[in-house]
Parts: C-alpha cells; structure tokens; sequence
C-alpha cells in the first residue's frame, strides 16, 4: 500500500476496533504508536502517513503538544484529535483538527484528502472540492445533537444512517429528488448495508422518535427555526432529512429557515 495511505492511530481500546475498520473501508492502512511524544515523532518520521489519528484518553494532551511543537512545517501531517472541543489549546498549534468524537466516514475521508477549510494538509494529497457549507469545522457535531433531541436513540443503526444522510445531502442537495436510487445506496455503500436495510432502519428511527414523543420541543424550534409536533403524524424519512439539512445549510449561511410546523 503506498505510505500516504497511511494513517498514524493512537486511540483508546474502546475505539481502536471501530477507528481501525473505518479507515480500512477507506482505504487506509494503520499504523500504531505507543502513547508518547516520542514514539509518535519516530512512527511521522519513519513511515510518512498522510495523517495522525489521536485521542487524549490514550496519549495526553500534553505529550501531543510536545509532538506537534517538534513535527512543525511540511513533516507535519494532518493531525485529527479526538476528545477535544473546538477551542482546545491543541487548535492553536495549526494543522490540528479537534473532534469531540470520531466522525462519520465520509467527514473523516474529507478531513484526511483536506476537503474541509482550516486545516493545513500536505501537498501530496490531492484535494476534492467541497462546498463552503460543509466547511464548518463542527458540523457533525452539531447534526449529531439535533438527532438526539429529536429523541432518536443512539444504539440503533437508524441514528447513523440519518446523521450520514444529512451530511451527504449538504455536500450535495440534488440527492434529496433521488433518495432511493441515490442516497440510500451511497449510504448503504458506507455503512456496509444494503439500501433497504438503511430505508427501513431510517424509518424506523423517527417511529420510534415519535412514539416516544420525547424530542426537546424548544431546543428544535430554536435551532431548526420550525416547530416539530410529535402529537402529529411522524414525518417520512426525505422530509425529516430535508428539514434538518435545509436548516443547517441556512444556518451556515447566516439565515434563518422559514417558520412552520412539520405536521404531517
């Protein structure tokens, strides 16, 4: 595999199996490093990945930042560090992208090819193009809670498809007027399912969102600029898709969504 296929991980045990199959289902390879400066230096130096996957549970905040101070200039690969916030003090040192959680495999695939703004990358890595809404930095994050205070549980598979869907559809809108043929097979593509698996998993995510009626009423009204009605009939899976992702794609703009109630 060539070397800048090559990704640098130091995450937690927990992590290590899930952060390891996604990057292998994209092509990726790992690398491994002891929890330390040094050894991080050693495995940048010696086998040149194209980017450095760490988290702060694994190797300390502290010994990261000794890491990033000595690997400065073009040795530095992109750097994606877990369990850290936006404004984490790690920012600063640039190249650095600070992620509460690992991402979705798709971000994850824009992060590491220097699709998304704000991060340095090195020059062999070809960029793809991206629109500027899906170049803000948190963007995951934020549809992530939005899903959950709509009341979708996080331990069923419909809760990732939905927050891959939205993602996809802010890169690009026109796969909302080809959801069957097109978004639900690139999904599927993603997940490792089939399209029908993510259709009936998506919908039954809101079914269960709704029967439970436990959503956040006035958190959603604020964010998404609408008020969702879990008394009504649930919404299908392209409405509540198209909702969310419309919403976002305002908000990153400065605007706010027209007001109305998504009651079916």
């Amino acid at each position: 595999m060539n070397e800048n296929n090559k990704i640098a991980v130091c995450v937690s045990v927990s992590e290590s199996g899930k952060v390891s199959s996604v990057l292998s289902s994209l092509g990726y390879e790992c690398v491994g490093f002891k929890p330390d400066s040094m050894s991080l230096i050693r495995t940048v130096i010696t086998d040149i990945p194209c980017a450095v996957i760490a988290d702060t549970e694994r190797i300390a905040r502290e010994e990261l930042a000794k890491a990033f101070t000595v690997l400065e200039g073009e040795c530095r690969p992109l750097c994606i560090v877990l369990g850290e916030s936006e404004d984490s003090p790690l920012a600063d040192l640039g190249k650095i992208y600070c992620l509460s959680a690992l991402p979705e495999p798709y971000t994850l695939k824009c992060l590491i090819s220097g699709s998304m703004t704000g991060v340095g990358v090195r020059e062999n890595i070809s960029p793809e193009p991206m629109p500027e809404t899906l170049l803000q930095p948190l963007m995951e994050d934020g549809i992530t809670k939005i899903i959950r205070k709509i009341g979708i549980p996080a331990n069923i598979k419909g809760y990732r498809y939905i927050r891959t869907a939205i993602m996809l559809v802010i890169n690009d809108p026109s796969l909302l007027e080809s959801v069957t043929k097109e978004l639900y097979p690139e999904i599927a593509r993603l997940h490792d399912a089939t399209p029908a698996r993510v259709e009936r998993a998506i919908r039954h995510a809101i079914t269960v969102a709704w029967d439970r009626a436990e959503g956040d009423e006035e958190y959603l009204s604020k964010r998404l600029h609408c008020r969702i009605d879990f008394s009504g009939a649930r919404p299908t899976n392209s409405e509540l898709i198209a909702l969310i992702s419309d919403s976002l794609m305002l908000e990153a703009r400065g605007k706010k969504a027209e007001h109305f109630i998504l009651s079916v």
